[in-house]
């Protein structure tokens, strides 16, 4: 038995919507995330308990893509963003003396995800 090709074109149709339909009511699985998580050696609590004051000792660097985005890495690969007023840089040089440096840095963890911290203090680390 010889079917038309119209036939046989609606079949496909058909075939291409019924796997179209089943592909789509399948619950997909979500991806887990992976949360940065402070080390408990570099935290040190404060005297408020909805803030945490945290030193770190990383590379400084900045980005600057439509303003001044500065951040720190550690040795260990963890990343921070940092939120600093240039002022606390400029005893340093500024910014841009600071930039690609080891620094430590000591501040307040202002935000979880993605992890800042607004800076209270920053020093060279061969300089403490």
């Amino acid at each position: 038995m010889k079917l038309s090709p119209e036939f046989n074109l609606f079949l496909l149709i058909l075939g291409l919507f019924i796997f179209f339909l089943y592909s789509c009511s399948g619950q997909a699985t979500p991806t887990p995330v992976k949360t940065p998580t402070i080390p408990a050696a570099l935290e040190t609590p404060t005297s408020t308990s909805s803030s945490k004051t945290i030193t770190i000792t990383g590379m400084f660097n900045t980005i600057t893509n439509g303003g001044p985005h500065y951040s720190i890495t550690t040795d260990q690969g963890q990343h921070f963003d940092l939120v600093i007023d240039v002022e606390l840089m400029k005893p340093l040089g500024g910014p841009l003396e600071v930039d690609r440096n080891l620094v430590t840095v000591t501040g307040e963890i202002v935000n979880e995800s993605p992890l800042t911290i607004q800076v209270l203090s920053i020093q060279l680390a061969g300089n403490q």
